[in-house]
């Protein structure tokens, strides 16, 4: 049985990169940060790119880098 001060639960949708968790999407990084919270996956992706371009990585994104796409 739950208490009112419990946490409420929450949804969490994760693949290989992203993730949402209420609603809000995320990406992990390889050095194992977890970055966000995005308000949809287009963002996402986008600071995904931005995030790898930084690092001075190219990006080449696969099916198993596109939010919402489970292998």
């Amino acid at each position: 049985m739950k208490r009112e001060s419990d946490p409420k639960e929450i949804s969490v949708f994760r693949s290989d990169r992203f993730f949402v968790v209420d609603g809000k999407w995320f990406f992990t990084t390889r050095e194992g940060g977890n970055e966000g919270p995005f308000p949809n996956p287009d963002e996402a992706r986008r600071e995904l790119r931005r995030y790898l371009m930084d690092k001075g990585i190219r990006p080449n994104f696969g099916p198993w880098d596109t939010p919402g796409v489970s292998n």
